[in-house]
């Protein structure tokens, strides 16, 4: 995976030379990426697991250690959730469980976990306070629990969630990707379902989302192809941006920070007035 910055309009991709994600701790599910800008650094984390204030992250830890549990049919005994500062580069537990843990979101009022049995059983949902460690659990039904797919419609069409932001707000596909297939890419939120664009797959429009992140521009979306970055609002609809200089000839664009101002040109950020068009977008 290459981390760096599409300068937006001209859509030119650079490679940040200084995006080190290993060097700081990171669970076992993959290597997500999210750009910080009070940090001016890359975090190893997904952006719903990054603090309010983007200096800290969470993660989860699965006891005994091991990275390939299903490859060796290793069942995990426990796991732990770790919040990193990634500033002062500190790695604290801060709450253990024998059931595994998923990470919802980090926001203001802490963060929200679910919980599964290993042998079945209930989903448990928890309110953890990053301060203290005091864990708080709330009702299974929580609406700030899960997706909401409820506002989608109930067609029995094949549908996919592209991501969800810490406003609650989530995109879905609803369609394959099979070329000539028909499919939609809608917003939820506070339980009302908004389309962004409907067309049949592989058309001349060529929206082919595979990643969301959401800022004050609005909603950032990466081809699963990696030809375009897309933004999206309610008021201009979607707009294009055609991506140029990737290290590789196919994958994915996924957006992984909020746009910050400035020209990016592969060694350092460069600050600059902030351009009348939205700025460079952080893309892993």
């Amino acid at each position: 995976m290459s981390a760096g910055f599409v300068n937006i309009p001209s859509g030119e991709f650079s490679v940040d030379p200084a995006a080190a994600l290993q060097v700081l701790p990171l669970d076992n599910s993959g290597l997500p990426a999210t750009y910080s800008s009070p940090l001016k650094r890359w975090l190893p984390a997904d952006s719903r697991t990054v603090s309010p204030d983007g200096r800290s992250y969470v993660y989860v830890k699965w006891l005994p250690e091991d990275a390939n549990y299903s490859i060796k049919g290793v069942t995990p005994t426990s796991t732990e959730l770790h919040v990193v500062n990634a500033a002062k580069k500190t790695d604290k537990k801060l709450w253990s469980t024998a059931d595994e843990i998923t990470i919802n979101m980090w926001d203001s009022q802490g963060i929200l976990v679910e919980t599964s049995p290993k042998g079945g059983g209930s989903p448990g949902v928890w309110r953890i306070d990053p301060a203290t460690g005091r864990v708080t659990q709330l009702p299974s039904d929580s609406e700030q629990a899960s997706l909401p797919i409820d506002a989608l419609p109930h067609s029995g069409i094949w549908s996919m969630t592209l991501g969800q932001d810490k406003q609650g707000r989530a995109v879905f596909r609803i369609g394959s990707r099979d070329p000539g297939t028909k499919y939609s890419v809608v917003v939820v939120e506070s339980g009302r379902a908004t389309t962004i664009y409907s067309g049949v797959a592989g058309d001349a429009t060529d929206f082919d989302p595979g990643g969301v992140y959401s800022d004050a521009h609005g909603l950032w979306l990466g081809n699963s192809d990696g030809s375009r970055v897309w933004l999206w609002t309610k008021s201009a609809g979607l707009r294009s941006f055609k991506v140029t200089g990737l290290p590789y000839s196919n994958g994915s664009l996924g957006p992984a920070g909020e746009c910050v101002p400035g020209q990016f040109d592969g060694v350092a950020l460069a600050p600059l007035p902030p351009p009348p068009t939205p700025a460079p977008s952080p893309i892993p």
